[in-house]
């Protein structure tokens, strides 16, 4: 109903201020000609602003330019420019849902750049990207509905400097346990496998090809950062495909048993919920993988929402594990047919990231029980 109780006027409602995007075709081509104009509207009609408390509403799907002319440092970011000093612009993004978010200034002309993502203005910083995609940078960070997150861009001194800035934004990804996969034997938040990385190089997991594991990693904002160290013997050279896929940003790395802890021959990184992977010849011998959050991974601790703290590593292209493993302690036994009929018969019974559901079709039934012992019983 209208405001005043008249049905035959229009309503005017104010809206928000939004930095305004470049909407234009021809933006690569302007780009490579050293300007960002379109159609009339210059680059400082649509900057962010100079200081964090200013910053301009912006949304995904969408590039905004940005220009350092005239403007001062109001921050500083973990990995362009630790102790400030930097010319700086401010965005700022308000989540409509979970998931995870990109800021990325790549696609535009090239500056020496960096972007990152804090959750306030003078609040914690959640992520920090620089040199992602040649001088230009990109980041990402978890987001939670309805909270605002600060976005800052920051370039290198000198004549202004000017730009592009998008968003984009995936749907927060739950990392689920694979039948069959060994639960990695550390709870989240101790560092008791760290291996090569840690006070002991041989506090490992003694891994095997073809075995599936399920873990936990994580990454705190004083620099503690836990490293999952799986040990593998490969017998005969040979192919081997290692991979994984994990709640947030994962570095694969591979290096030789006793390795020099800064010298892996292998490294893959992926972002959430996407897997990478590594595939190499291997010679015969004995070697770790090591998985642990990519930096900038201060900020990842235990406590992150969605549980996305969770991995799953696979030793070989078709690991698989033992199926009909439930508890995921390396054996099948009567405990996992147990366990498995508690899962079955009550939802709330099912132990972390794991359901009923054998077959995978999507319903829990009487078929998934008839699959999970016919399984049981084969063995492995």
């Amino acid at each position: 109903m209208h405001p005043k109780g008249r049905t035959n006027e229009p309503v005017r409602m104010p809206l928000p201020t939004f930095a305004r995007p470049v909407n234009c075709s021809i933006l690569p081509l302007l780009a490579c000609l050293g300007g960002l104009a379109c159609l009339g509207v210059a680059a400082a009609r649509a900057q962010g602003a100079d200081l964090c408390q200013q910053a301009p509403s912006i949304v995904t799907g969408v590039t905004y330019t940005w220009t350092t002319a005239n403007n001062r440092a109001d921050g500083r970011s973990s990995c362009y420019d630790p102790a400030g000093g930097f010319p700086d612009i401010w965005f700022k993004y308000t989540a409509d849902q979970d998931g995870y978010l990109t800021a990325s200034t790549c696609g535009g002309p090239v500056v020496d750049s960096g972007v990152a993502i804090f959750d306030g203005c003078n609040a914690r910083e959640l992520a920090c990207g620089d040199d992602t995609c040649g001088l230009l940078a990109s980041t990402g960070s978890m987001v939670e509905r309805g909270r605002t997150y600060l976005i800052r861009v920051v370039a290198s001194r000198g004549n202004p400097r000017t730009g592009v800035l998008s968003l984009s934004f995936v749907d927060r990804c739950l990392i689920r346990r694979p039948y069959g996969a060994i639960v990695e034997p550390e709870p989240c938040g101790e560092r008791i496998n760290d291996g090569c990385f840690g006070d002991d190089p041989d506090q490992v997991v003694f891994a095997e090809l073809g075995q599936v594991y399920f873990g936990t990693y994580f990454g705190l904002a004083d620099g503690t950062l836990d490293h999952d160290s799986y040990q593998f013997v490969v017998p005969t050279r040979q192919v081997v495909s290692i991979s994984v896929t994990g709640g947030i940003d994962t570095l694969l790395q591979v290096c030789r048993e006793g390795c020099d802890a800064s010298r892996p021959f292998l490294l893959k990184n992926s972002t959430p919920c996407q897997t990478g992977t590594l595939r190499f010849t291997f010679e015969p011998g004995v070697y770790r993988a090591v998985v642990r959050v990519a930096p900038p991974f201060n900020g990842n601790d235990c406590g992150l929402p969605f549980q996305t703290n969770r991995y799953v590593l696979r030793l070989g292209a078709n690991a698989a594990g033992c199926p009909a493993d439930f508890t995921g302690d390396g054996f099948v036994d009567f405990f996992d047919l147990d366990e498995y009929l508690r899962c079955f018969t009550d939802r709330q019974q099912c132990a972390d990231a794991i359901d009923a559901d054998f077959t995978g079709d999507g319903f829990t039934d009487f078929q998934d029980f008839a699959a999970f012992v016919d399984a049981f019983t084969q063995g492995c």
